[in-house]
């Protein structure tokens, strides 16, 4: 069971040989756990020690990265992996959590990996804490179930890392190809 019980669940993707990280959490709590591909976690503690940790859709591991812990993930594997991510507090617009910070005394090298700077740090999450809050909804399914229920798809074929999957280069195709886009326009508008 979870010590620290999520109220926030998303989804996030990185690359073949992309770096996510390093990012320090002041308030937020998070478990990790990659569904698809292969991936390292590597944690530093509060004290500086380096902990490295393996999860992948192999052998999947849950890994815990506590509040004050500064933790970064790299892709190993030869395709987009998938991680499953959970956390306590929910994020917020206003929320100030998530801090840059280097790794300066890590050796990346033995990971094989080019690092490079990216302004791109998006993930995709949702908290469902406050329509449970002020509707009393709740989910008849939980993490597992939805985490097993894409994991079966993708090893079924059920999902293809296909443009309809891969957002930008999506809208960009139904930008380019307006008599396409007017097949699934709502009121007008493309979303």
């Amino acid at each position: 069971m979870l010590e620290v019980h999520p109220k926030m669940v998303y989804f996030t993707t990185i690359n073949q040989g992309e770096v996510k990280g390093p990012h320090l959490h002041i308030t937020r709590h998070y478990y990790f756990l990659c569904i698809k591909g292969k991936v390292i976690f590597i944690i530093r503690d509060p004290s500086g020690k380096y902990h490295e940790i393996e999860s992948s859709d192999e052998k999947p591991v849950l890994i815990e990265v506590p509040k004050n812990f500064a933790s970064s993930h790299i892709n190993l594997s030869k395709e987009t992996s998938i991680i499953l991510a959970l956390a306590n507090p929910a994020w917020h617009q206003d929320d100030k959590d998530e801090n840059n910070v280097t790794f300066d005394d890590y050796d990346w090298k033995k990971w094989e990996i080019d690092i490079q700077e990216t302004n791109d740090h998006r993930s995709y999450f949702a908290s469902f804490e406050k329509i449970e809050n002020l509707l009393g909804f709740t989910t008849d399914y939980g993490i597992k179930y939805g985490a097993r229920e894409i994991y079966q798809a993708l090893e079924d074929g059920d999902i293809h890392a296909d443009i309809k999957t891969k957002t930008v280069e999506w809208y960009k195709h139904l930008l380019n190809n307006p008599e396409y886009s007017k097949k699934i326009l709502i009121n007008d508008v493309l979303f």
